[in-house]
């Protein structure tokens, strides 16, 4: 258990919450949290290299848009994390889009390896895709484990389930 405190301490943790948070924050805290799904999109391209990232998402928290997991470099042993934090419903992300375009129809595309979402629900009556995996380059892709998520009313049969 302490291994797990120590690899804890490499991670470079955001916290959003759409309730309470600011994008003009640092997120870098529970008590100043990023608030909205471009706000991740803006972290993964300004840290990219820099260190693993932990992006962590407020319980009872409701995000509308679409998010595509791409641009960062993580490792077997220090994967990209997208998971929840805090007690209560698990955040929901609630997506837009139409089957005509894959970028806005897949509520959550995760384009690289190396990578772990977690305790998130997905929601988006007009998307036939929940959570996407699709790489951005040519090759196998390793170590993606999604876990604990719930994806609800999409429109997987031509009307929402």
């Amino acid at each position: 258990n302490n291994h797990l405190h120590e690899k804890d301490s490499f991670y470079k943790t955001f916290y959003i919450d759409s309730m309470f948070g600011n994008d003009s924050y640092s997120g870098l805290s529970e008590t100043t949290p990023k608030k909205s799904l471009d706000s991740i999109s803006n972290i993964i391209s300004t840290y990219q290299e820099l260190s693993p990232l932990r992006i962590l998402l407020k319980r009872g928290s409701e995000f509308y848009g679409n998010l595509i997991l791409t641009g960062y470099s993580a490792t077997e042993e220090y994967p990209f994390i997208l998971d929840a934090y805090g007690t209560g419903d698990m955040p929901v992300i609630h997506g837009s889009g139409s089957d005509a375009d894959v970028t806005t129809n897949a509520i959550l595309w995760i384009q690289e390896e190396n990578t772990r979402v977690s305790n998130i629900e997905i929601t988006g009556p007009e998307c036939t895709r929940g959570i996407y995996v699709l790489p951005r380059k040519k090759g196998i892709y390793k170590n993606i484990v999604i876990s604990n998520t719930e994806d609800k009313n999409l429109d997987i049969y031509g009307k929402p389930n």
